[in-house]
Formats: C-alpha cells, sequence, structure tokens
C-alpha cells in the first residue's frame, strides 16, 4: 500500500464532494487531524473506518487501497493485486516482529546473564588454612588475642566462641568473595605467601578477641560452616575441632 498515492486520493475525493476535512471526521466519528494525517500520508485510516469511508467517498475498499478508480474491467485484476500486497505485508510484518522478539530475546538473555554473573561474583568461598600467611598471638598484658591474615585486606573474617571441658574454645574462619578471589589471584598466592612468611608487616586484615572470663582459652582455625560450629552438640564438636588447627591459646 502507497500511503501517499492513498491519502492524495482521499483528499481527491473529499473536495469533490465540497466536505472540509473537519466534515469528513465528524462523518468518521475522528478528528479533523486525522483526516489530516491520511491525507499527507502520515499513517493509513483504521481498517475499522474503510468501509465507513469509502461509504462517504462513494468508493470500494478495492479503490482505496489501489488509491485510485479502478475501471470494471481491471477490477478482478487490482482486486488480486491488493490481496497479493495485503497478505505480502502481513508477512513482512510477522518477520519484523519476529526479529524483535528474538533481539529482545538476547538482550534478556545478556541482561539476566550479566546479573546472575555479578551475584555469583559476591558469594563467598572458604580460605584455606596457611601457616605462611595466618598469625596468631596472645597478649597477657590485655588478656586478648590478635589473629591477621598477611597479603590481604578484603577478607571476610568470622568467629563463633564455644565451652568445651571447662575451657574456651574460639574459632576463626575466613572467607574470600569469588570477585575478589579472581581479582586477587588468590588460588595463586605462593609468592605473597612466601613473602608474607620472610616480613611479617606487609598489609593484612586482622581482628582481635577478648578473652573476658579469663580461663584457659583455645583459638582454632576452620574451615567448617560458623552456624553449624554454633548449633554443634559435644560430640559434633569434638569432631570439628579435630579437623581444625589450633592456632594460638593462653
Amino acid at each position: 500500500m502507497d500511503q501517499v498515492k492513498i491519502g492524495k486520493f482521499i483528499s481527491e475525493l473529499r473536495k469533490e464532494k465540497n466536505m472540509t476535512q473537519q466534515e469528513l471526521a465528524e462523518k468518521l466519528g475522528v478528528t479533523d487531524r486525522s483526516v489530516s494525517n491520511w491525507e499527507n500520508g502520515k499513517n493509513m485510516p483504521d481498517v475499522s473506518l474503510y468501509k465507513l469511508l469509502c461509504e462517504e467517498l462513494d468508493i470500494s475498499v478495492n479503490e482505496l487501497i489501489s488509491g485510485e478508480k479502478i475501471e470494471d474491467k481491471n477490477y478482478k485484476e487490482k482486486s488480486d493485486e491488493n490481496i497479493i500486497m495485503t497478505i505480502s505485508k502481513m508477512e513482512k510484518s510477522k518477520k519484523q516482529k519476529k526479529r524483535i522478539l528474538i533481539a529482545l530475546s538476547i538482550v534478556i538473555f545478556i541482561i539476566l546473564s550479566y546479573i546472575a554473573y555479578c551475584n555469583i561474583l559476591f558469594i563467598e568461598t572458604n580460605i584455606k588454612y596457611d601457616s605462611r600467611i595466618m598469625e596468631c598471638n596472645y597478649d597477657s598484658v590485655k588478656d586478648e588475642f590478635n589473629y591477621i591474615i598477611h597479603g590481604t585486606t578484603v577478607a571476610h573474617l568470622y568467629q563463633v566462641e564455644r565451652k568445651l571441658d571447662n575451657e574456651n574454645i574460639i574459632f576463626i574462619k575466613a572467607k574470600l568473595s569469588i570477585g575478589d578471589r579472581r581479582y586477587y589471584h588468590w588460588e595463586n598466592y605462593q609468592d605473597m605467601a612466601e613473602l608474607s612468611s620472610k616480613n611479617k608487616h606487609i598489609f593484612g586484615i586482622a581482628t582481635t578477641i577478648k578473652n573476658n572470663d579469663n580461663k584457659e582459652t583455645k583459638v582454632y582455625y576452620t574451615e567448617t560452616k560458623i552456624n553449624r560450629v554454633k548449633n554443634a552438640n559435644e560430640k559434633e564438636l569434638r569432631t570439628i575441632i579435630e579437623k581444625s588447627h589450633l592456632i594460638c591459646n593462653n
């Protein structure tokens, strides 16, 4: 369909009937701006208005779509052309919608994948025990334990205190997000570990643990989940201690 040609055709027929755009618009129940847009070829009338518009202009729908008057001998041929053109336009529109849908699906998949990837990077994983980079000492004057992991400032330290056989048992655990682990190449920290073992003054992350009740206290580094340590019964707690590393005591 040639919108410009159809628009000019509507305009010519309207003028032949000495109607203004406003008058035609009132007969069709639309605004004069709509009629103006049709005649300028900016858009087409709604399909629901085709029959009423054709009645007002004394033409057939076939002639409206063709944008011209059709002689009787050419009517069938022109009708076939319009049907083929309409079907072709519908198929083209379907293909465009399909391409748009595929493109939107790809964009949504990329966005969701990126969001999932970012969330994964924030998941924390255990830092395994390594005596070269992990240090703990007891300050008898302040009655407190000082624990440090050398070589990182982005690790997160967790701790829980339990009592067993009239002793205080403090469990330390360190975790690192997957993103930081990748960024700082934590899986390949051999050189950092060796440097830490020679120079304990390089950067690190530390925590201080007060010994509040003056009991004998032991500090363990564990890779067991903190909540499991916190809720373990006596038997389970002894098993966890066997798998943990004693790093200092008073």
